[in-house]
């Protein structure tokens, strides 16, 4: 039996890249990205093999054509998902609507079950 255990760490990193085209912003993304996994990479060191970087997934929050259920908190600004609609975007911070606005858990109502 093994002394370790394997756990899978889910980071979701927000960025914005300028950009005049989608393919602009696409080749800033994909810097970031490789500059980001390299450092995972890094810090899980070369003695674990097969271990470190697994997997990378866009989520384009705030383009019209790709709309997604995103939004920015009306409160504090922070991106935000609401988990009542079935189409919630995973990595983002959970949140719902009140009286039609989109709140992070942060800042809804302390009774609301999506409320941290």
């Amino acid at each position: 039996m093994s002394n370790t255990q394997t756990i899978l760490l889910t980071l979701a990193v927000i960025v914005e890249v300028p950009a005049t085209t989608p393919d602009e912003a696409e080749e800033h993304t994909w810097h970031i990205h490789d500059t980001i996994t390299t450092a995972i990479n890094q810090a899980i060191g070369p003695h674990a093999r097969h271990l470190g970087w697994n997997s990378t997934r866009f989520e384009y929050l705030d383009d019209p054509v790709r709309a997604s259920n995103s939004g920015r908190c009306a409160a504090c600004g922070m991106w935000t998902t609401d988990c009542e609609r079935p189409d919630r975007v995973i990595g983002l911070t959970p949140g719902a609507r009140v009286d039609e606005r989109l709140l992070c858990d942060d800042c809804l109502p302390p009774e609301h079950p999506w409320a941290f």
